[in-house]
């Protein structure tokens, strides 16, 4: 049984795991160039100080584990709402039509083959539409049995 597989879903949820990752390893990426650059300062100035970049270090790494934390439970919390999503279809189906795997894309209007959209139509005496060769090959039989 096929799944209608929208794309356009598939890619907005793909793009955005993306992006949250591209923004995460941005802010890593500033955190350790940063922090290198304070220590290597602090250090060439004689070090004899009060480390002065651990307070640099200490406050932005609280930051960057929030921003940890948040990139991956979100990531996590969107794949446990897309399962209970499926589970929840699933459900349904079973409850409605008994089987958790039937297939409801029959009921999808069928698209029109490019063959069929070069044919012509037109109206028959009792109002309905048909294809222009059919109601010839209809007609060739009709003088056919006349004959």
């Amino acid at each position: 049984m096929s799944q209608k597989i929208d794309y356009d879903a598939i890619r907005k949820r793909v793009e955005k795991r993306v992006k949250a990752r591209q923004e995460w390893v941005a802010h890593l990426t500033a955190y350790i160039i940063v922090n290198v650059a304070l220590w290597a300062i602090w250090w060439l100035t004689g070090g004899n100080y009060f480390p002065w970049p651990a307070l640099v270090t200490l406050g932005w790494g609280i930051g960057m584990g929030i921003h940890t934390a948040t990139y991956l439970t979100e990531a996590s919390m969107e794949q446990a709402k897309e399962a209970a999503i499926d589970r929840e279809i699933r459900r349904e189906k079973m409850r409605v039509y008994g089987d958790p795997d039937y297939d409801d894309s029959y009921m999808e209007k069928p698209k029109r083959r490019a063959k069929e959209r070069e044919r012509g139509m037109r109206l028959t005496d009792d109002g309905e539409l048909e294809y222009e060769d059919d109601a010839d090959s209809e007609e060739l039989n009709v003088k056919q049995k006349g004959l």
